[in-house]
């Protein structure tokens, strides 16, 4: 996953993206209320660790691919920013007992984890690597558009056309297959460079599992797990959720509970308290 063409594009179409712009303002104003080192899991090129330096934030990254690591590093010398940036995968990252105030995984990362233990993995990492009462920032989106039958299943579509700096486009055609038992969408990926007679120059496919959240669902794994969510915010938008709003994005901080042995409570049981507030 992201090495080659679609590692090479993965900035291209996010630029295009205003979510992309509107999640990196989230997280400098939430940055700018936490005092502290950060850690970005999944950091990719640098696309939003390196305005979070440029900020002055001091912030870490973590990413499993190494064409993505390797252009993580020509984009901070590039910009004269410098961090360390670990090669690992965030569903088994140990950085020897190192912690740190927010943890932020931006980007709909968490949702490339394949399963729920996968996910439950990422998040005791997390819990380990948060100094008590830190927190942990993460995005989810949640595919209205494939539920609700406003994009063709198992058909090819234009999901995506750019004009590149140098001449010529990069274009995404996108399929997908829904899986709603398991709360899973697969997506197929064709990118596609072309030139200015818009001949293709190169192309390349992928496939990419995503799994997707509720929000309830999302309450019930933080408290197993010791977090206790403070924000839910819509669409990448500074204010709280309203009790009847369907956004497609759901911007979550959550704040690290202090005790490891509660945690491992957690993880054996849900209290029927739990369960009665949903």
């Amino acid at each position: 996953m992201y090495e080659q063409l679609e590692a090479q594009l993965h900035d291209v179409f996010w630029a295009a993206d205003e979510n992309g712009s509107k999640e990196i303002g989230l997280i400098k104003g939430l940055l700018s209320e936490s005092s502290g080192k950060s850690l970005e899991l999944g950091c990719g090129s640098g696309r939003v660790l390196a305005p979070l330096l440029e900020r002055g934030y001091q912030v870490d990254g973590l990413e499993r691919s190494e064409t993505m690591v390797r252009l993580c590093h020509q984009n901070l010398e590039k910009a004269e920013l410098q961090t360390t940036v670990h090669e690992m995968d965030m569903q088994h990252f140990d950085l020897g007992g190192k912690r740190y105030q927010n943890i932020l995984i931006p980007a709909f990362s968490l949702q490339l984890l394949p399963n729920q233990a996968a996910v439950d993995e990422c998040l005791d990492r997390v819990f380990d690597h948060l100094e008590p009462g830190g927190n942990l920032y993460f995005s989810v989106f949640i595919p209205w558009a494939e539920l609700l039958g406003e994009l063709p299943e198992d058909e090819w579509y234009d999901d995506a056309e750019v004009d590149l700096k140098g001449g010529g486009k990069a274009r995404l055609k996108t399929s997908f297959a829904l899986h709603l038992m398991e709360q899973r969408l697969m997506r197929e990926h064709q990118y596609e460079l072309l030139d200015a007679e818009g001949n293709v120059t190169q192309q390349e496919h992928t496939a990419m599992p995503i799994r997707f959240f509720y929000l309830n669902e999302l309450r019930l794994i933080l408290s197993r797990k010791l977090f206790r969510i403070l924000h839910v915010f819509p669409d990448f938008e500074p204010r709280q959720i309203g009790d009847h709003e369907m956004p497609a994005c759901l911007s979550i901080v959550a704040r690290r509970r202090r005790s490891l042995a509660q945690r491992r409570e957690g993880d054996q049981s849900l209290q029927g308290s739990e369960l009665e507030q949903f």
